[in-house]
């Protein structure tokens, strides 16, 4: 690849420059010369030297970013350079082998510099809070964003412009400066911290099951993840900062956010409760648990932004249903059993004493739960032999008499000595 960039470097610019004519892009984020300059850091990159790439991705963005272009822009003037060297590779050999490398080693290199280009972008949002107005006082939510405008109704199709978050832009929370800490280089080229954990951290994000949105703290969204975009029924070319977050809920659940949840943040930093959200494409209605929590790097005295997290009622419901059923047949087995059956937990304690135990001891399920087998069932001479056998078991979870049937002198509640069989099984609940 090092040696195509560098032998084949006209063909390179004319395939560019004909992408350039052909796409006549709004703005050309990526001059001819500019172009040039890519060719060379990505080259310096496959020497090892990512440094050259770096600085050069930095200036770049922030002059982008600066001129009034979006993150989307800018990504999509990268697919024109991915897209101009590509069609040289293909020309460049007609061996299999030889082409499925080289096309490899391109989608590497440019998925590396997308990679640098959303890290910059979100570093320069979240340094002034994704806001481009006056900050908050305080560092807590402004108002600006809390009110529905007068008649608004509910959009559904979100406004798209010419520019969008990356379907990967949770890769943006690479933004090592959000999260505070000092950035120190040992050497050049050589990854910090921040360079290893925040892209980990950004695609964690990005396949998270719940959904998830950033917003500054006017409460404007810059990011939303795969899974929220589809809640919300998103388009991939929607850009993050189209939307408003009054879009986005029921008219009773945007008031409870504004009145309620807002204040909340504001005052502790966090608030749960639950929303119904709105789908922009077809305007269903769901109703979700939803956490507001302001996201504060510890190195800063203010805030940077607002995460917004949304999980499912239906899905809590269905596993605290599921676990209901599986409580209620467990007590139906219980209680219908023709067997004293008495459950106790791993400290030893009685937490079940079914109606047969009831009647065969004549102890009520109050009396015994708590308490031991030992001090109420077995006759004093053999309590201790019992309980460490039954505390013996419990650690170890072996035993010569576990799933046996053995003779045992049992008492009732009136003192009545009578022989019995048990048999001690084990099972683990909840881990």
């Amino acid at each position: 690849m090092l040696q195509l960039f560098q032998s084949r470097k006209e063909e390179l610019q004319a395939a560019y420059g004909r992408r350039l004519t052909a796409g006549a892009p709004s703005r050309c984020l990526i001059g001819p010369a500019e172009f040039s300059r890519v060719l060379e850091t990505l080259g310096a990159l496959l020497r090892g030297d990512k440094q050259s790439l770096t600085s050069w991705v930095s200036a770049w963005i922030q002059a982008a970013l600066a001129g009034g272009s979006s993150l989307w822009e800018c990504l999509s003037a990268l697919g024109l350079v991915e897209s101009a060297c590509r069609s040289v590779i293909l020309k460049e050999s007609d061996r299999k082998k030889t082409l499925a490398l080289l096309l490899g080693q391109l989608a590497e290199l440019m998925g590396q510099l997308r990679q640098m280009v959303i890290t910059e972008s979100l570093k320069s949002t979240l340094v002034s809070g994704g806001a481009t107005g006056a900050e908050p006082k305080g560092g807590g939510i402004a108002s600006a964003e809390t009110s529905r405008p007068a008649g608004a109704e509910p959009s559904r199709s979100a406004p798209a412009e010419a520019s969008r978050p990356a379907p990967a832009e949770a890769s943006r929370l690479a933004g090592a400066e959000a999260a505070g800490g000092e950035r120190t280089r040992t050497g050049p080229g050589e990854p910090t911290l921040e360079d290893r954990i925040w892209p980990a951290l950004a695609a964690l994000v990005e396949e998270e099951e719940a959904a998830v949105c950033l917003a500054d703290l006017h409460g404007r969204p810059f990011y939303f993840n795969r899974a929220a975009r589809q809640l919300f029924g998103l388009d991939e070319k929607q850009p993050a900062t189209a939307i408003r977050l009054w879009q986005l809920y029921s008219e009773a659940s945007w008031a409870e956010l504004r009145d309620v949840a807002v204040p909340a943040v504001n005052q502790s930093g966090r608030w749960k409760g639950r929303s119904q959200l709105r789908h922009l494409g077809t305007g269903q209605v769901s109703e979700y648990e939803t956490v507001l929590r302001l996201v504060k790097p510890t190195s800063q005295e203010r805030s940077s932004c607002l995460a917004i997290v949304h999980r499912p009622v239906a899905e809590l419901q269905r596993l605290q249903e599921a676990l209901a059923e599986v409580e209620a047949r467990k007590h139906a087995i219980l209680e219908t059993s023709l067997d004293p059956i008495i459950t106790i937990n791993a400290a030893g304690q009685i937490t079940e004493f079914n109606r047969a135990a009831e009647q065969v001891f004549g102890y009520s399920r109050q009396e015994v739960l708590g308490r031991t087998p030992s001090e109420l069932l077995f006759p004093p001479a053999d309590t201790p032999t019992q309980q460490d056998r039954i505390e013996r078991y419990l650690r170890s979870g072996e035993g010569s008499q576990l799933g046996r049937r053995v003779e045992v002198t049992a008492r009732r509640a009136n003192g009545e000595l009578f022989p019995a069989e048990m048999t001690m099984t084990l099972s683990q609940e909840h881990g």
